[in-house]
């Protein structure tokens, strides 16, 4: 039963657009939020489900680990906006995100070391919130790995919700699965997966992100180790990839064993055996506002080398404005006494206009030392002193 275009669900909140996908357990939509404005995706039980004799118990599991997966916010992860039940469906709504796969970006060319190596984390961040809350996304790769438009940050998506089946729907379901990224454990009917199956799935996305292609699948491999010959890096199908470094090439080994408890058992354990990636030296940024905003010791650092010798050049400049603005003021008010004082006599002050004086007889003037002499010999011998 395929949901038509235009139907409206949870109460006309959502309404459908077009399908993405329609698989035997799953179906998907885009759709729009009517409350918000937005695109996003909503997932549901697909056919092969709804008519399965358990519908019941796959319902109540999808619900449960839709709870779950609303409590993963992280920025590498889909993130899961709502759950409901509709008509007695199920119902995941996730934020629909705009880009391409990793599928369509390699198309058959690889990436450089550093670039798989930086996606590769990003997943792998993603990839510990669920192993955190005791979830498996199980279908890890690069058609389920969606790099953001205009951006190089990725996110995983298509978390596998329905697994804990019947044995026989289990079976059925790990057939569908890609090969050269599903791990040995996922062909047995028991369910044995853990946290190693993703490890295999994720250094098998790797491998591929490095290399162009996926490894070979798991049963293959694992007939080819029984005959004592792994190829792992090469085949007569698929060329060695001889560009990889050492290191990569054992981090792959690693985390690709056949056997479970060989592997990594965490995924932090896996990402220890890659390599770090280089930081690159930015240059410090040009510093445009002004000083005051500037850190303290930025300040002082150029008091000290700018501001100094600027000081001690103005010195003189500043003796020579201030001499002149004293000379400025003295000859000012020199100018306005002359303006306003009027002496009624010439001669009274030295600001008169005319500096002459009247002729006098009784004027005083300078007598010779001898004259002195002969005066003051006469006045002793008259008895004056």
């Amino acid at each position: 039963m395929n949901l038509k275009a235009e139907r409206t669900l949870n109460q006309g909140k959502y309404v459908l657009s077009t399908q993405l996908g329609a698989g035997v357990f799953s179906l998907t939509y885009k759709a729009t939020d009517t409350e918000l404005g937005q695109s996003v995706v909503i997932k549901t039980l697909g056919e092969g489900l709804r008519q399965h004799a358990n519908v019941n118990q796959f319902k109540q599991q999808f619900l449960d680990i839709a709870k779950r997966l609303n409590y993963c916010q992280h920025p590498h992860l889909v993130r899961v906006i709502d759950y409901f039940e509709d008509t007695g469906y199920p119902y995941l709504v996730m934020e629909y995100i705009p880009g391409q796969t990793l599928a369509d970006v390699l198309q058959g060319v690889s990436l450089s070391e550093a670039e798989a190596i930086n996606y590769i984390r990003q997943i792998s961040d993603a990839v510990k919130v669920l192993h955190q809350v005791e979830l498996l996304h199980r279908d890890i790769q690069p058609k389920n790995i969606i790099r953001r438009q205009d951006s190089d940050r990725v996110v995983l998506c298509e978390v596998g919700m329905l697994y804990e089946f019947t044995p026989g729907v289990q079976q059925t379901y790990a057939s569908l699965l890609s090969a050269g990224y599903s791990p040995p454990e996922h062909n047995t009917l028991t369910n044995t997966t853990t946290r190693q199956t993703d490890i295999y799935a994720l250094t098998a996305t790797f491998y591929c992100l490095l290399t162009g292609y996926p490894p070979l699948p798991a049963p293959v491999r694992q007939r080819l180790s029984a005959r004592g010959n792994d190829c792992l890096f090469s085949s007569p199908s698929q060329p060695a990839p001889s560009k990889l470094s050492p290191t990569i090439q054992q981090a792959l080994q690693y985390g690709l064993e056949l056997i479970p408890n060989n592997r990594p058992q965490t995924i932090d354990t896996w990402l220890k055996q890659l390599p770090l990636q280089e930081s690159v030296a930015v240059p410090e940024p040009i510093i445009t506002q002004p000083v005051e905003n500037q850190p303290n010791s930025t300040i002082n650092n150029q008091q000290s080398t700018i501001n100094t010798p600027k000081t001690k050049a103005s010195i003189p400049l500043r003796a020579l404005f201030m001499t002149g603005a004293i000379a400025a003021s003295a000859g000012i008010g020199f100018g306005c006494a002359v303006r306003l004082n009027q002496p009624s006599e010439p001669g009274a002050t030295i600001l008169h206009t005319q500096q002459t004086f009247p002729p006098r007889s009784d004027w005083p003037v300078s007598e010779s030392p001898k004259f002195v002499r002969e005066k003051v010999t006469e006045n002793r011998e008259q008895g004056m002193f």
